[in-house]
């Protein structure tokens, strides 16, 4: 129990104090290469994941993240719905409205 409660609290600070436009930006161009060569979006997310995790460890604020976007997606939710905790409106809107990772990449992404 006392685990569960420690990850419920870090998953709280972790949204609380969520990461910068730099790394998300790094995350929409990753994700958005991964989808262009095909791979599918649990499964580059589930990479993306357990990369960050060897580097950082498992409460890092963006593998905490990762985790959330993969339950909501396994549960049946969207991708726009999955990290709509985790993100600005701007990109929401746009990860909702883009019809291909290419036209992700080239509308949501902030240069």
């Amino acid at each position: 129990m006392l685990q569960l409660n420690t990850r419920l609290a870090n998953l709280w600070l972790a949204r609380k104090f969520s990461f910068g436009t730099d790394v998300r930006r790094r995350i929409w161009l990753k994700l958005a290469k991964l989808l262009e060569n095909g791979v599918p979006i649990r499964t580059a997310i589930q990479r993306m994941r357990s990369r960050r995790a060897r580097m950082k460890g498992d409460s890092d604020a963006l593998v905490l993240a990762f985790d959330d976007w993969l339950t909501q997606i396994n549960n049946g939710r969207r991708f726009s719905d999955a990290i709509r905790k985790w993100v600005d409106h701007e990109e929401l809107c746009c990860s909702h409205q883009a019809s291909s990772p290419a036209t992700w990449k080239k509308h949501c992404i902030r240069r």
